[in-house]
């Protein structure tokens, strides 16, 4: 679990003005719901929030997502709590949630890793749209510690992820994706943000235009 302080972005699930908001829980590595599973709210000391009543009072709001994997959350509970705990689930930070196009808030959940085996999720977006690669093929790219050059393909899944295995992660000493028609980006396997942005490659017409 990792606090996180209010409203970092005007775009956040702390700015929605709403008495409650449904957020659906779902899994990053299948795209499918965390359904019939408890939810816990828990207060965050958030210094120099404006929006929120950021005065904890220590307790903790219970809820339970349903079949579908969605909860219904008060929104003044919202507004004083930034971190989300789900069993068996990391990461389950609120404020990451994102309003999807039909207007519903979806939370997307990393399962946990007690034994440090979990691969490496990274998520594939375009740079312009700032939506995610779905189904789309790419390739992993990695040089070792004898600076061996290995590639690795990949396909992006549902939600615009994909999974490196842990073994790579710590051999990997230079790593970058490439998707077909767009810059590589370099991976970092130590940093904990793992959202890639891609830029398409120029074309000549694009170039000879700007002549």
């Amino acid at each position: 679990m990792i606090p996180v302080a209010c409203g970092t972005t005007r775009d956040s699930i702390l700015f929605a003005g709403k008495d409650s908001l449904t957020v659906r829980l779902v899994a990053s590595s299948t795209a499918r719901p965390v359904a019939n599973t408890d939810v816990r709210l828990r207060p965050e000391a958030a210094i120099g929030c404006v929006k929120a009543r950021c005065a904890p009072d220590g307790s903790m709001w219970r809820g339970r997502s349903d079949v579908a994997g969605r909860v219904v959350i008060p929104k003044r509970i919202i507004d004083m709590m930034g971190t989300t705990e789900v069993d068996a689930y990391a990461d389950d930070l609120l404020d990451n949630a994102t309003l999807e196009k039909n207007g519903e808030w979806i939370l997307e959940l990393t399962p946990k890793d007690s034994s440090g085996s979990a691969p490496f999720s990274l998520k594939l977006f375009d740079e312009k749209t700032r939506e995610p690669f779905v189904n789309q093929r790419a390739t992993l790219e990695f040089s070792d510690m004898h600076d061996a050059r290995h590639s690795v393909p990949l396909t992006t899944n549902a939600f615009g992820y994909v999974f490196i295995q842990p073994q790579i992660a710590t051999i990997g000493k230079h790593a970058w994706v490439k998707i077909p028609h767009y810059e590589i980006e370099f991976v970092d396997f130590t940093d904990a943000h793992r959202d890639l942005y891609f830029s398409r490659l120029r074309s000549k017409w694009d170039h000879d235009r700007d002549q």
